[in-house]
């Protein structure tokens, strides 16, 4: 890492911030972080170093043991997400229907969020695509395969009347 002194600050930083919190290791900071909710960016930003340079040292640094203690902690940050939006749902106090629908929305995003950290929080929600034309034709063929009388041609149509009226001059007074 001799080429990389924003990586080096950025470890540093790292290290005494979980030093400063009694943490033996950055990585369980880190860790118990995520375990309580918090998105990387907000971390990234309580240290001072970006989400990018924190991503980057977990990249460099982390072993075995620390990918399975953030997966680990990614799940316990989901069940954080689920109670927090049921807080924000349970003591919101919306004045206005504006703020019933921010409350609402937040929630909303808490959940989705859980769900995306770990699956058992996901909706089963499956969307399906309905083709009316498909439809319509199934219909067809429920009523015996009937079909549409086929359109008059314009050879099928009667003739026109070939009676001739003839113009006359009418003066007016």
């Amino acid at each position: 890492m001799a080429a990389r002194p924003r990586l080096r600050a950025a470890l540093k930083t790292l290290e005494a911030h979980a030093a400063a919190l009694d943490f033996e290791d950055w990585i369980e900071w880190l860790a118990t972080e995520r375990a309580n909710g918090l998105t990387m960016q907000k971390i990234a930003d309580a240290v001072g170093i970006s989400r990018g340079l924190l991503y980057l040292a977990i990249k460099k640094t982390a072993r075995q043991d620390h990918t399975e203690a953030l997966a680990i902690a990614e799940k316990e940050g989901a069940e954080a997400l689920v109670d927090e939006a049921l807080e924000i749902l349970d003591n919101g106090k919306p004045v206005t229907n504006a703020e019933a629908q921010l409350l609402a929305k937040r929630a909303e995003f808490r959940k989705w969020l859980a769900g995306k950290r770990d699956k058992k929080f996901a909706d089963a929600v499956t969307l399906q695509q309905v083709n009316i034309g498909t439809l319509h034709l199934q219909a067809l063929k429920a009523l015996g395969h009937r079909t549409l009388p086929p359109q008059p041609t314009q050879a099928a149509l009667p003739a026109p009347d070939e009676t001739v009226i003839e113009a006359q001059d009418v003066e007016l007074e």
